[in-house]
């Protein structure tokens, strides 16, 4: 929404023939869409909405009947007591009513706090909790005990014996901000106050950088382990760069075959997707040629909007009323492709090592291959920084200078030349004779130059 559009939204449409309307409409059409949005604030949030219509007055109505709405939820809430104490669910619940429920992320945001609660006492006061709670709830996570009520509900985690540093870190960052908030709200002072986030900060877990990537010996074990589906997958994976969600929704349409290329989305904060393309390899289109022939022979759709890449079932099921049976192939999501990927590392008896691991070693792969070039290992992933690409692979320090690639190649061509020349003069490689025999015994036969 630009600040045009967002202006008009809230003083009721843009000027035309020199004329302003007189009531708000709360209405704008954004430039992409064929229909009207609805956007207004209350107690400083914004409510935004789109109303499925092409008609501006019908969108007028739909618009005031959802400001209606929102305020007569507003006026529907119990007053909140000032100054006064109150249990930490209350908080919770203050906290998830006045913010939580308009954050992007809601619906994670509600399980955390159902769990938080737990973690901390539904009935606990807010004015007894303490830094030492938050250290206790900290030690709890860390040795892979789940709430209290919880149950096995959510996925399993990675290490069954402990949470993640950013699970850990996101579960109790949860208790100071909903005690801050009930602070501001109750116009009083608990004893936990939030901390400011700083490197020095103690109390928080230290999130470590993953440099984690697949080694060419490791590769060769799962190749073996591996069925011929989910090897296209790995393999095309090391020679694009493509995350799990790309590769497993990735189509025929989006393979460029007379320029060899393929165009794929990048995850980007961004309403709109960013495409990025990559150069496609022969390894690359070897698999693609491989996997339009056995979809053609199996009678698989090979139609643009026809996925590339499908695993085949270890086992009947059913979807949708639709028996499916064991060897039949399917679509692949990107849980199927983290589970089967899991199974074959298991197999290959290889440890720490996930799907997104497969995207940096081939970044790291183009970087190494480049001559240490950064910029190129860059481009190939898609990063707007440069940073981020040293972080994302673990480089230190700035790309090596084309003039030292120069010398380092000059470097190599004059080793070959002198291991030529001392295995002429029968000196044994390794030793002193090797090394200097252009010094010491170049002139007794031909030199590297054939000079006698």
């Amino acid at each position: 929404m630009t600040t045009r559009e967002l202006k008009e939204a809230k003083t009721g449409g843009s000027k035309k023939s020199g004329q302003r309307r007189k009531t708000p409409s709360w209405v704008y059409k954004p430039a992409k869409s064929s229909f009207w949005w609805t956007c207004f604030d209350v107690d400083g949030k914004t409510h935004s909405k789109n109303t499925y219509t092409r008609n501006r007055r019908a969108a007028e109505k739909i618009a005031r009947e959802h400001r209606a709405e929102v305020l007569a939820a507003r006026a529907a809430r119990p007053p909140v007591a000032l100054k006064g104490d109150l249990t930490f669910s209350q908080a919770a619940e203050l906290y998830w009513n006045d913010i939580g429920r308009h954050s992007k992320k809601s619906g994670q945001l509600d399980a955390d706090l159902e769990r938080i609660v737990l973690m901390v006492g539904p009935e606990r006061m807010c004015s007894t909790i303490t830094s030492k709670d938050r250290i206790d709830i900290r030690t709890r996570l860390r040795d892979g005990i789940r709430p209290p009520g919880i149950g096995k509900r959510g996925r399993p985690l990675k290490d069954p014996n402990t949470y993640g540093t950013k699970r850990i870190n996101d579960y109790s960052d949860l208790i100071p901000r909903i005690i801050h908030h009930a602070e501001v709200m109750r116009e009083t002072t608990f004893n936990l106050r939030r901390e400011r986030r700083h490197p020095g900060d103690s109390d928080r877990e230290k999130e470590g950088v993953r440099h984690r990537k697949l080694k060419f010996e490791e590769q060769r074990r799962l190749e073996k382990v591996m069925d011929r589906d989910l090897a296209d997958m790995v393999l095309f994976d090391l020679e694009t760069g493509m995350r799990e969600e790309a590769l497993c929704t990735l189509t025929w349409g989006q393979i460029e075959w007379s320029l060899c290329e393929v165009t794929f989305p990048l995850k980007t904060n961004k309403r709109d997707p960013v495409m990025h393309t990559v150069d496609l390899t022969e390894e690359a289109m070897a698999i693609l040629y491989r996997r339009l022939a056995m979809h053609e022979a199996e009678g698989v759709g090979v139609t643009s909007d026809d996925r590339v890449f499908m695993l085949r079932l270890l086992k009947d099921n059913t979807l949708n009323g639709k028996t499916r049976h064991a060897g039949d192939l399917v679509p692949v999501s990107p849980r199927l492709l983290i589970d089967r990927f899991r199974k074959a590392c298991d197999a290959a008896l290889i440890d720490d090592l996930v799907v997104h691991d497969l995207r940096r070693t081939a970044g790291r792969r183009v970087y190494d291959e480049e001559g240490s070039d950064i910029e190129a290992a860059r481009a190939f992933l898609g990063h707007v920084d440069i940073e981020t690409t040293k972080r994302y692979l673990g480089v230190k320090g700035t790309s090596i200078n084309k003039h030292l690639r120069r010398r380092s190649a000059r470097a190599r061509l004059a080793k070959a030349e002198l291991d030529r020349a001392a295995a002429n003069a029968g000196a044994a490689p390794g030793t002193r004779e090797h090394a200097l025999h252009l010094v010491v015994g170049g002139r007794n036969g031909p030199g590297p130059t054939g000079v006698a």
